[in-house]
């Protein structure tokens, strides 16, 4: 026979014809991928044109598209909610924390604050070098909301640092100035009189405001 004379063996004929079956039964790569688009495929709706001609749509399918697809990150759909608006009306700054001061009624709260005014000046004309810090207070009085209350403030601040202000000129130190050696008293004065050059300097643009 020809197999055998070209092999030289008998089974050898069989044994490639084996091979070549087993070869052929093998799964193609792509052939599961391929099966997959043919039935997607055919279940796309024909379309007629206007020549008569039914024509299946080349349109990709689903799968693919979702492979294809990119993933939106949650910083774009953070952009695109954002998109057109104010990014200051997003993140609004915290309210302002309410004190029980404020819950009181206005009455109730001109009370008190003619209570601690007269408090405060007492005590700086007790002693003005020691309560100088005080003058602070007052500022933060005068900044009050209701209006009665800025009054009260104003006119206890006027009368104040009518009495502090001394005979002589004063005026705001040098860094260098404030770091030279003087002695304790010397130090205890001048803190005092920049004390008093920084509160007057404030309640005169107070006063420039008000006068707008």
């Amino acid at each position: 026979m020809k197999a055998e004379s070209r092999s030289g063996h008998p089974f050898a004929a069989a044994a490639h014809w084996n091979l070549e079956q087993s070869y052929e039964n093998q799964p193609r790569k792509g052939n599961k991928k391929r099966r997959t688009r043919e039935k997607q495929e055919n279940t796309r709706l024909p379309i007629r044109t206007a020549t008569g001609i039914v024509r299946v749509p080349n349109l990709p399918s689903v799968a693919t598209l979702d492979e294809d697809a990119e993933p939106v990150s949650n910083d774009e759909e953070d952009e695109d909610e954002k998109d057109g608006i104010d990014p200051s009306l997003l993140s609004l700054p915290p309210a302002a924390p309410v004190t029980a001061e404020k819950l009181l009624p206005l009455r109730e709260r001109v009370i008190i604050a003619k209570e601690e005014l007269a408090n405060i000046a007492t005590l700086i004309n007790e002693d003005p070098e020691e309560n100088v810090g005080l003058l602070k207070r007052l500022k933060e009085i005068s900044d009050d909301a209701a209006v009665q209350i800025r009054i009260l403030a104003i006119g206890t601040m006027l009368a104040v640092y009518k009495d502090l202000i001394p005979g002589y000129r004063i005026r705001a130190l040098s860094e260098g100035e404030m770091r030279a050696k003087v002695t304790k008293e010397v130090r205890k004065v001048r803190g005092f009189e920049q004390a008093l050059v920084s509160g007057y300097s404030g309640f005169v643009k107070l006063l420039g405001g008000l006068a707008r």
